[in-house]
């Protein structure tokens, strides 16, 4: 419904739900290519949510969902469960984000449960910009394909409260630096 638009192009009719279950909404305000467009389109700072999306995203759906997060204002709250994600996936997500100077949004929670996902993909995750990791307060990576869990090389998730990475290939012990990094800070309330 937005492709073709201009620079002078009228926003109003233009509703982007608050529960999304679709990519198609990000991929046509990306193939815009007008940032403006798309920072007037999510310039309200209500919580958005995505889940249970279908299709399963690519790679590229995920590049357009990260320049949105980039450009938007809004809180996102976002659950990809059991949708096939790997590494690439969330390279895509960080450098769309980066890729957005003084980017304004911020992801609450993050819900990548019974995915491909690996310690790369973990690294990728762990690497998005300070203002996207200190607003998270839920990283959910149950069911995943990981054998060890990274420590963040910033400081920076001061608001995490809850953090699930059970059902993973753990090695022993392969679990306890995250952990002991995060209770250094004493902002993590539960881990499973």
């Amino acid at each position: 419904f937005l492709s073709g638009l201009g620079k002078n192009c009228q926003l109003e009719g233009i509703n982007i739900p608050v529960k999304v279950r679709s990519f198609d909404t990000f991929r046509q305000l990306c193939e815009t290519q007008d940032d403006r467009l798309i920072k007037d389109c999510l310039k309200s700072s209500v919580t958005r949510t995505i889940h249970r999306t279908f299709p399963l995203p690519t790679p590229r759906d995920f590049w357009c969902l990260g320049k949105c997060i980039a450009l938007s204002q809004c809180i996102w709250q976002l659950g990809f469960t059991f949708r096939q994600l790997h590494s690439e996936h969330l390279l895509m997500l960080c450098n769309a984000i980066k890729s957005v100077e003084n980017s304004q949004g911020q992801i609450k929670e993050l819900n990548l449960s019974l995915n491909e996902l690996d310690i790369e993909g973990l690294n990728h995750l762990f690497n998005l910009p300070p203002h996207c990791l200190s607003t998270l307060e839920l990283i959910n990576l149950r069911g995943n394909h990981l054998y060890v869990l990274p420590i963040p090389q910033r400081s920076v998730l001061s608001r995490l409260q809850r953090f699930y990475f059970h059902d993973n290939e753990i090695v022993y012990n392969g679990h306890r630096p995250l952990i002991q990094a995060l209770k250094n800070e004493a902002k993590v309330i539960r881990h499973v």
